[in-house]
């Protein structure tokens, strides 16, 4: 999956997101809200850092994200809050370099 199909698929209402959980090293999935902008999808946490997947991802950044039939690895980040003039930043996730 490239940036093209992060933005072909945008008009999809949600993705799932899979994690490890950082305590009990299972994998977690939820269902989220995103957002597909140039090459990155950014997820949609109501809680802010206090969300478990967040924490999850702050532990282990590698994780899978499922949008309609497609599903990839990505690797996640926090987006500088200068990117986002100030704004509150949302975990991002870009494609990751590991085999899908």
């Amino acid at each position: 999956m490239d940036a093209v199909t992060f933005v072909d698929l945008a008009d999809q209402p949600y993705c799932y997101l899979r994690t490890t959980g950082r305590r009990s090293g299972r994998p977690h999935t939820i269902e989220i809200w995103f957002a597909a902008v140039d090459a990155r999808l950014y997820l949609i946490s109501g809680g802010g850092d206090r969300s478990d997947w967040v924490r999850n991802l702050q532990a282990d950044a590698s994780a899978c994200v499922r949008i309609g039939d497609q599903e990839l690895r990505v690797g996640a980040r926090a987006p500088s809050r200068t990117r986002w003039s100030g704004r509150v930043p949302l975990p991002c996730c870009t494609p990751s370099t590991a085999a899908r």
